[in-house]
């Protein structure tokens, strides 16, 4: 009886951290459209941001394979950081990989 509080107290004591979450996205941007190269970096940092939350709740929570666009936007606005890890621009395309990080309780709050 005494290992079994003692392993629920410990189980209770990891399983309630505030995790670190980090996603990664990619997108590639067509440059030919009414832009301005700073704006297109903007937006294709965004998107590459969206896709990259959206390829984690598929991964992590296949049953939210139809999530709103309204837990995407809560996701993205309570990101900690988005960092560009590569950026290429070759010809009429950029290419953008991001990193995103959140913990799991702002993470898991948007979740339906």
């Amino acid at each position: 009886m005494k290992t079994f509080i003692i392993s629920s107290i410990l189980s209770t004591l990891l399983f309630s951290q505030n995790m670190p979450v980090t996603l990664v996205g990619q997108y590639s941007f067509d440059l030919t459209n009414a832009f301005s190269l700073p704006a297109a970096k903007l937006k294709c940092k965004k998107t590459a941001t969206m896709i990259g939350i959206k390829a984690h709740l598929v991964i992590m929570y296949p049953e939210a394979l139809n999530i709103d666009d309204e837990t995407i936007n809560c996701i993205y606005d309570n990101l900690l950081t988005v960092e560009v890890v590569e950026e290429t621009i070759d010809g009429n395309t950029l290419f953008m990989r991001v990193l995103s990080t959140t913990n799991t309780n702002l993470f898991e709050g948007c979740l339906p």
